[in-house]
């Protein structure tokens, strides 16, 4: 009986101090002025996630064009507060040359819309209920990649970030060019 209490005892641990703590310090506010760290590693052609209509959508479908890839969620406030400025990115640049996924973590797809109507965010939206991060080794969200467009994972930032700053603005359009 007292191993059985122990073994409680150490669930309710981790799920009323580890949990939470987890999503606390996984939630990153970098202030580094850099605008992004080289990567340079090949991402999965079989990465699949549905968009808020329920459909699949494979990363290789965006081939062809740059990708900026943002992990993200709605209780991670630092991920909230650059949602705006990812839409602002997105409006700099031509869809056909570039185009901004924003993959949320953890909800729901009702869960994601309601809160993205309620923000009035009109990002594409990928939703990992699953939280598939180790395929992207994502150690703490926001991050957000830059793919190129033979689907090589070029550069890397972990944190908020001001994504319509005229630095980033800059930074992308020398990669797209």
């Amino acid at each position: 009986m007292k191993k059985v209490w122990v073994m409680i005892n150490k669930t309710l641990f981790k799920i009323i101090v580890l949990f939470p703590l987890f999503f606390i310090l996984s939630c990153s506010n970098n202030s580094n002025d850099q605008v992004m760290e080289k990567v340079g590693a090949q991402i999965d052609s079989g990465f699949e996630l549905p968009n808020l209509d329920g459909q699949e959508v494979n990363i290789s479908n965006y081939k062809g064009k740059y990708i900026l890839i943002n992990f993200w969620a709605t209780w991670c406030k630092p991920c909230v507060r650059e949602l705006p400025s990812l839409e602002n990115l997105q409006s700099n640049f031509n869809a056909e040359n570039f185009e901004i996924i924003a993959i949320h973590i953890g909800q729901t797809k009702d869960q994601v819309r309601s809160f993205l109507i309620e923000q009035g965010i009109t990002l594409n939206v990928l939703i990992d209920e699953d939280i598939t991060l180790s395929n992207w080794m994502v150690e703490a969200i926001p991050t957000t990649f830059l793919v190129n467009k033979e689907g090589i994972v070029e550069y890397r930032y972990v944190g908020e970030k001001d994504w319509g700053s005229e630095s980033v603005i800059s930074f992308i359009q020398s990669k797209i060019n």
